[in-house]
């Protein structure tokens, strides 16, 4: 996975002049989920989780490209879950995921190995498909596969 993301985005910053900063490069950590909030299309879930405003709960960020000169960002536009009523906090099979408190994974990645937790194996983590806007955005079984099967 990446080897895939530093090959994919590394094209993409040498199509437009950036560089690359990976999370598999650290630590230092650079703080990418702050950045992703600074572009105005990502925002805290009510589980903590990043949401997207296309994507909903089903993102992964690989990496980030710097670019030399300042492109600003789209604006701001309002919190998809502003007006969700949370499915994400509740469909969670272990309750690895609340309002209260931080994300549980070893409680996440040990339902993984029982037999009920082959669903979020096959087809992605159940609170992330809970998402009104994942569903609309959708995602291949095999690549939500591919993810757990990284994830664990």
């Amino acid at each position: 996975l990446d080897r895939w993301s530093k090959r994919v985005i590394g094209a993409m910053a040498a199509a437009c002049g950036g560089t690359t900063v990976f999370p598999s490069d650290g630590p230092p950590y650079p703080p990418f989920i702050a950045w992703a909030k600074a572009t105005g299309r990502f925002w805290s879930s009510p589980t903590g989780m990043l949401v997207h405003d296309i994507a909903g709960l089903m993102i992964s960020i690989r990496g980030a490209i710097v670019i030399p000169d300042r492109r600003g960002t789209p604006g701001n536009a309002p919190s998809p879950c502003a007006t969700c009523s949370a499915p994400c906090t509740h469909s969670c099979p272990v309750g690895a995921l609340s309002l209260d408190l931080p994300y549980d994974v070893p409680a996440c990645k040990a339902f993984l190995d029982t037999v009920p937790g082959q669903d979020c194996m096959d087809m992605g983590c159940k609170a992330r498909r809970a998402c009104p806007i994942s569903q609309i955005f959708t995602r291949d079984p095999a690549q939500s596969a591919f993810h757990m099967a990284a994830f664990k």
